[in-house]
């Protein structure tokens, strides 16, 4: 189970890292970003499509970590930013990052987790979750919170890895149990759409194999970090499918 202290420690590390420089040099975007996610540049432009949102409405990014997706969206879209996150480290470096993306006043960072964020009922015109949802401990309650503070009408977008063969013995446990489809209807979204998108999975592929090429410094322990991801991701068998999810909260 994902525990925040041990984001702490990776988002600690992330002062100082070369993981920055391998993430932005396979997915082309600007290095201010710091991702700890797989998207690039046209699919951040198709995300700030899907989210409808534009100034004056309001975005919410659930497990935000350092707030670098999130404040890409909110520079791209000029709707105003809430961040989620459950690690106090990572609140703390995007609340620090915010201005190099937006206006001071349009973006703020709170603690809580994907299934008790402490915000209030229908406050978000759209809901953002980028490659996280996997560490909720309980899916549904996850997909029942982003509906509750989603307005009518809003749209909930996120991408991540999904089985296309849940039964898959070579499939992690947890991850058999990602059926975006299932969870998000039955926490009531509508106009569930499950996208698959292996350009995607190629992405994550390049950035783990530029990640085992690139030999870290001693104290890098972030990209030390990285590298043991990638030896783990990169075993994984072709049933786990990168995609991308849009719904929507009933009028």
């Amino acid at each position: 189970m994902a525990r925040a202290e041990d984001f702490d420690e990776g988002y600690a590390a992330s002062l100082r890292t070369e993981r920055h420089r391998v993430f932005a040099g396979v997915l082309g975007l600007p290095q201010d970003v710091e991702p700890n996610s797989f998207l690039t540049p046209d699919v951040f432009a198709r995300l700030a499509r899907e989210l409808r949102i534009g100034p004056g409405d309001r975005l919410v990014d659930l497990a935000c970590g350092r707030g670098g997706p999130g404040l890409l969206l909110a520079r791209m879209t000029g709707a105003d930013l809430v961040g989620v996150d459950f690690s106090r480290v990572g609140v703390e470096h995007a609340a620090e990052r915010a201005p190099r993306f937006v206006p001071d006043g349009r973006a703020r960072f709170v603690v809580g987790d994907l299934a008790a964020t402490g915000l209030d009922d229908g406050c978000a015109d759209a809901v953002l979750c980028i490659d996280s949802f996997q560490f909720a401990p309980d899916f549904d309650a996850a997909a029942r919170e982003a509906i509750r503070i989603l307005r009518p009408g809003g749209r909930y977008v996120q991408t991540n890895w999904e089985p296309s063969d849940p039964d898959d013995p070579a499939v992690p446990r947890r991850l058999r149990m990602l059926r975006f489809a299932d969870i998000l209807r039955r926490a009531g979204f509508t106009g569930v759409t499950v996208e698959d998108r292996p350009d995607l999975a190629d992405v994550v592929t390049n950035v783990f194999r530029t990640a085992l090429d690139t030999e870290p410094a001693e104290d890098d322990v972030a990209l030390q970090r990285l590298r043991a991801e990638a030896e783990v991701v990169l075993g994984w068998p072709d049933s786990i499918r990168r995609v991308v999810v849009i719904a929507e909260r009933p009028r």
